[in-house]
């Protein structure tokens, strides 16, 4: 009986490491981030997660001397049953995305409760500065594409974060709001 279940284990295992090596390292007309490219679950299809460098709309630097002067840091995906249709993620309406240039933490945890995944992104650039700013985006699946939690966005921006301070805002905004402005006060 065990011999069995190791097969099955395996066979299981395997399939999964396959599916991640459908993932393309080049995609045209995108330069991709490194290590940046994630088998996920978009509604119900199989899909690929690519972070990748855009102009930067806005090149700035803050009084704190925090910014990015470089190329901005975006993200995109396709559906493995059509590769060649590209998605890119809903971009807020003001600039500050252009402040990012790296990859924090990029998890695909169903951040809002229920069955379907969402993607947040922790993206930072802090080349010139030892303060560690980040900005968060969390995308929901809504219907049968993603959207942009504003609230998320908007709130949580230019405090250091982890994917956890931003699953227990979503579970309690009022509450840990308030912690995690204490913590980086």
């Amino acid at each position: 009986m065990k011999f069995s279940i190791g097969i099955i284990i395996f066979l299981f295992s395997t399939s999964i490491f396959a599916e991640q090596n459908k993932c393309k390292s080049e995609i045209k007309n995108y330069k991709l981030v490194e290590h940046t490219t994630y088998s996920f679950t978009a509604g119900k299809e199989r899909a690929c997660f690519f972070a990748f460098y855009t102009t930067n709309i806005d090149p700035m630097i803050d009084p704190q001397g925090n910014g990015n002067l470089g190329d901005a840091v975006w993200y995109g995906f396709y559906k493995l049953n059509n590769p060649s249709k590209i998605y890119e993620f809903p971009k807020p309406s003001d600039t500050f995305w252009t402040n990012v240039c790296s990859i924090d933490a990029i998890s695909f945890y169903p951040m809002h409760g229920g069955k379907q995944r969402d993607v947040t992104v922790i993206g930072s650039c802090n080349k010139q500065n030892a303060i560690n700013y980040t900005f968060p985006f969390v995308f929901i699946w809504r219907g049968n594409k993603f959207i942009l939690d504003k609230q998320v966005n908007g709130l949580l921006g230019y405090i250091s974060l982890t994917v956890a301070d931003i699953r227990e805002y979503i579970k309690s905004p009022e509450t840990y709001y308030k912690v995690l402005r204490k913590e980086n006060t």
